[in-house]
This record gives C-alpha cells, structure tokens and sequence, in this order.
C-alpha cells in the first residue's frame, strides 16, 4: 500500500501508518471527489480522502460515512495540538483514559469535584506525558447552571479551543433495590439524573459550538447495557443511561454532517468502585482494558 502512494501522498501515507490505519483500510471503502469532500477539510485531509478513493475505487460507498469519520477522529489525533476535555475525573475509567490520550500528546481538561484527585492526577500525567493539563473542580449532581457557567468560563480562554469531549461522568444506585425501597431516594434519583443526564447535555451544549465552526470534533458518551436490557432494581440508573444513548444517536444524526463524530459507548460490567468489581474477569475487563478497546471503535462504530 505504501508503495502505490508514495509517489503521490508521502505525508499522509505516513500519517496512516502511524495510526496502522493501513489495515482498516483493507476492509473500508471511500470512493470521493473533491467536490464532494465536507466543508472546512483542509489540504491533508482532502488527499487522505482522495487517495483513499484512487486506492480502492471499485469498492462500493456504503461505508464511507465510517472511513471519513474515522478519518477525521485519525486526523485530529495526528495534529497533536487540541485541547481535550474531559468529564468525570474522578472516577476509575476516566482515569483510564487521560494516559491514552496524553500519549498522543492531547492537553487535557480534567473536571471533578475531588480535587485531591484531580490534583494528583495532574501532576502524573504532566510528568509522563509533558503535556498540559487543566483542573477544573465541579459537582455535576448540582442542577444550578453556575456549575457549567463555571467550566465554560475555564474553558473560554483555551487555545486551540476543546475539541474532544468524553462524558464519562455516572452515577448508579449504592446497591440494586426496589424503586420505592431505596434510602434517601429522592436525593438519590436526583443525583443520578443531574449527574447522568444534565451534565452530559450541557457539556455537549457546551463544545459543539466550537466543533462546529472547526468541522471536526469527537464527543464520546459513555452508557451502559442496562439501557438496553431489562434492569429492575436499578430502574432510574437504567433509563438514564437509555437517555445518553438516545440522545447520542440522534445527536449524531444532526451532526456528522459537519465533520463532528458522536459515538455512545455502551458497556457491560466493569471492574469499578461503582459496580463494586474488584478484580476484572473476561466478563468485566479492567478500566484500562474497556478504555483501550472502546477507543478503537471511535469514529467506525456509533454505539
């Protein structure tokens, strides 16, 4: 493959291989004109999108959406130079994430109310990495619009502005029970949909502006399986979860069309201080096993 382009594109052929994007590009199909290209893609991304189409162009369209989306999400991560935020610091998963996409030299925003944590988690990623980093104390089970008036004021001044969000923040019940048998329930349900519902939409609310005006962006929600499948005495957590997906879905639907990729992430059981799962099995991975295979995905599978 290197070969056949390297005459032509010897930049961007090495752009993919450093992605070993060469291997999806065995099985994906992108047949394209300039014309046709999405508005906002500059020179390099054009002659991904070009040369991809020369190198296959008996293959058939179907898949274009996913190869251009997962074009983009390879571009972004090949410039090194954007600003990632992130929701939900604090937790194991999210944890998980900031080393993987420090590595690629991604600054990155971190938003908790454990500032302890956060501070902590600062210092090592700047240490290992040498990238930037941002804290930004925030407690997403409070509804007031001052919490998110709070970020968005931190994040104003970012150069270049956010254009990779992952919500990662959740919440569950302390254990299963019966919807009206839970202690503290109404505190409880409350929590659960200002962290798991509120904060994911105004923190998309929030970054889409600046996706938008770039044409190109990833947010990356994370759900879970109890949207899906029958979840008794976890009911409110569930349908919470069953909202980030919906939304994501259709989000997605309204925005891909702008260069922005919208993926719903939707996991079983892992072994988190919230599922209470202290060591991972081949039925629930590690956070760092889940976060590494999930990324993969972004930008070829929506959900």
């Amino acid at each position: 493959m290197r070969e056949a382009w390297a005459s032509v594109l010897p930049a961007e052929i090495q752009l993919l291989e450093v992605y070993e994007a060469s291997a999806l590009l065995g099985t994906l199909a992108l047949k394209t004109k300039a014309a046709e290209l999405p508005p906002g893609r500059d020179k390099h991304q054009a002659n991904l999108l070009l040369a991809i189409g020369s190198r296959y162009p008996d293959l058939p369209r179907d898949p274009q959406y996913i190869l251009t989306q997962r074009i983009n999400v390879i571009y972004i991560t090949l410039t090194r130079s954007w600003t990632t935020a992130i929701a939900a610091a604090g937790g194991d998963t999210g944890a998980s994430i900031f080393p993987l996409l420090a590595k690629q030299g991604m600054d990155i925003v971190l938003i908790s109310r454990n500032m302890s944590k956060l501070e902590a988690v600062s210092e090592e990623i700047e240490k290992t990495h040498q990238v930037k980093t941002l804290i930004i104390e925030a407690d997403f089970t409070n509804p007031s619009p001052k919490v998110y008036n709070h970020i968005e004021k931190e994040l104003v001044g970012l150069k270049p502005p956010p254009l990779v969000l992952v919500n990662n923040v959740g919440m569950s019940y302390p254990y299963p029970e019966y919807f009206l048998d839970l202690p503290d329930r109404d505190q409880r349900f409350m929590d659960i949909i200002n962290c798991n519902i509120l904060s994911v939409t105004n923190m998309s609310k929030m970054l889409i502006p600046n996706m938008f005006d770039s044409h190109k962006g990833v947010i990356i929600n994370i759900s879970s399986t109890a949207a899906l499948i029958p979840s008794p005495m976890l009911t409110v957590y569930a349908a919470s979860k069953a909202y980030i997906e919906k939304f994501s879905t259709d989000l997605q639907i309204e925005y891909e069309k702008f260069g922005i990729v919208i993926q719903c992430v939707m996991p079983g059981y892992v072994a988190t201080k919230m599922s209470k799962i202290k060591h991972s099995t081949w039925m629930a991975p590690s956070p760092d096993r889940f976060v590494t295979k999930a990324l993969l995905t972004t930008g070829i599978q929506k959900i």
